[in-house]
């Protein structure tokens, strides 16, 4: 991310409430876990719900924090902790009552980023601090703090081999740094490798088969964006495809081949078999995507446009969109709850 894009994403306001109640926001608590997309916004620094059985949207179902980022889903699709960057804090929200249960103070300073929850644990990229944070959901607590390198983003959790990837932008005042990936080893909450890939390492998507891929955005600038394919049991990089403009995320539907999104550049089916990567005609030419998401009950592709407060439903079988559904300022990262 560059100073530009830092100073844009991340405004510096004084702190919101961390929580309203449902009353005065004129939206109703869920009586159980309907099917939804939650969508945290940036800029409007508050969390939107569309239901997914009727369409329904709260554009301002529940006040995050200053410059809210990343969402992660429980298992029971009840809960999820939500990270509020410029508060330094992540929330643990009850998506049912859209309420705050508790906030966790990951420290002054820190910028968390990004967040996957492993088991009762919440693990935690603190992009100024360079290290992953590892706290207890229940109780609230810190229980380590991991350095694992410069300016750490997203975060990939692999149930199957216990590994947390950390995307490690390394990122400076003064340019990138080589990107990398650290592997942290969940069972001693240690950096068991690290791996080089291509600039500005952002995000990850896991096929179904166990690649894993790293979404590296390049530095909006000459160095377009590339996908950089990991092989899990090494680990080891096994491939990597220019994917050109400025991808920011992916989803993967097979080992070679996915789905990426970006500022630039647009949506994209990608194919590291064939080492393609081609612009989708279903919002063609459309720009600032920010995160997708994918319902495999409806087989529906959700897009974020941060510039637009909208999020897109797209067919990505027949590369149609369907429709959009207006949400808060600054969309930054979707969940699907079934």
């Amino acid at each position: 991310m560059t100073p530009g894009k830092l100073a844009h994403l991340l405004p510096a306001v004084l702190l919101l409430l961390a929580a309203r109640c449902t009353d005065e926001l004129g939206v109703q608590p869920e009586s159980s876990s309907v099917p939804a997309v939650f969508v945290v916004n940036s800029l409007g620094e508050n969390l939107s719900r569309i239901l997914l059985p009727d369409g329904t949207v709260a554009a301002d179902a529940l006040i995050l924090g200053a410059s809210p980022k990343g969402i992660a889903v429980g298992p029971d699709g009840r809960q999820a902790v939500i990270v509020s960057s410029l508060s330094n804090r992540v929330d643990v929200v009850d998506l049912d009552a859209l309420a705050v249960l508790r906030s966790i103070d990951v420290g002054p300073g820190s910028n968390p980023y990004d967040v996957a929850i492993v088991g009762g644990a919440a693990y935690i990229s603190c992009f100024l601090t360079d290290e992953v944070v590892h706290a207890d959901i229940a109780s609230g607590t810190i229980i380590r703090r991991i350095p694992v390198g410069r300016a750490p983003e997203g975060l990939l959790y692999a149930e199957d081999t216990g590994d947390l990837y950390v995307a490690l932008t390394g990122y400076t005042p003064a340019g990138y740094l080589p990107g990398t990936v650290a592997v942290i080893a969940t069972d001693s909450d240690t950096v068991r490798t690290r791996l080089t890939v291509g600039l500005n390492p952002q995000s990850f998507a896991r096929a179904a088969g166990g690649i894993v891929h790293v979404v590296c955005t390049g530095n909006y600038g000459p160095e377009a964006g590339r996908l950089f394919q990991i092989e899990p049991t090494g680990p080891a990089v096994i491939d990597s495809l220019e994917i050109g403009g400025t991808p920011v995320c992916a989803l993967a539907f097979g080992d070679t081949w996915g789905i990426t999104a970006g500022y630039t550049g647009g949506l994209k089916v990608f194919d590291s078999a064939h080492d393609t990567a081609v612009e989708m005609a279903a919002l063609l030419g459309e720009t600032w995507f920010s995160a997708l998401a994918y319902d495999e009950a409806d087989s529906v592709l959700y897009v974020s446009d941060f510039d637009d407060s909208v999020v897109h439903a797209v067919d990505p079988w027949a590369d149609v969109h369907l429709r959009s559904f207006r949400v808060g300022h600054g969309p930054v990262a979707l969940a699907v709850r079934r």
